[in-house]
């Protein structure tokens, strides 16, 4: 079998690598931060189910983020 594409240099193999480690190094240390994003889910129905702002916790500056 005689693969048509090969790599001339291991190097973008190895920093690929290494990049891919970082940041999974990087997402196991910020998962906590990543989970807030599941409220979006929230968010989102609550605004489709009102027709207006979902404001929870009498936190009316999310209107902003939410216009």
């Amino acid at each position: 079998m005689n693969p048509t594409y090969q790599y001339k240099s291991k190097l973008p193999m190895w920093i690929s690598g290494v990049v891919m480690l970082m940041l999974l190094g990087l997402s196991a240390y910020f998962w906590l931060e990543r989970s807030t994003y599941m409220d979006m889910a929230f968010h989102t129905y609550a605004i489709l189910q009102s027709k207006w702002f979902a404001i929870q916790n009498q936190r009316f500056g999310a209107g902003f983020t939410q216009l």
